[in-house]
């Protein structure tokens, strides 16, 4: 999904925000800062991580299938992916008004 000129980002699930609504593009719905934070910090990652993590939220992949893609154990692929979590979740924080 590509809103206001922004790359996908990331996760899967859209927000009631982002819902499709009637006559309404969701281009035109306005960008949330909590998102803007979320792509920062996927953005920011290195491509290990990054591909870890699109796989699972954007292509819904099972841990385990990410573990034998990246011949990684199932533990390394949850570790990493909570590691995303804890800072994606630690810079929206940070980011309240």
């Amino acid at each position: 999904m590509v809103r206001k000129g922004l790359p996908v980002r990331g996760y899967p699930k859209q927000s009631p925000e982002q819902e499709r609504i009637r006559g309404k593009d969701t281009r035109e719905l306005e960008l949330d800062d909590t998102d803007k934070s979320v792509y920062e910090v996927v953005n920011g990652l290195s491509r290990n991580p990054k591909r870890i993590v699109r796989e699972y939220w954007l292509f819904g992949k099972s841990m385990q299938e990410i573990a034998w893609a990246e011949k990684l154990s199932k533990s390394g692929v949850k570790w990493r992916i909570d590691a995303v979590k804890d800072k994606v979740a630690r810079h929206c924080l940070n980011n309240v008004n």
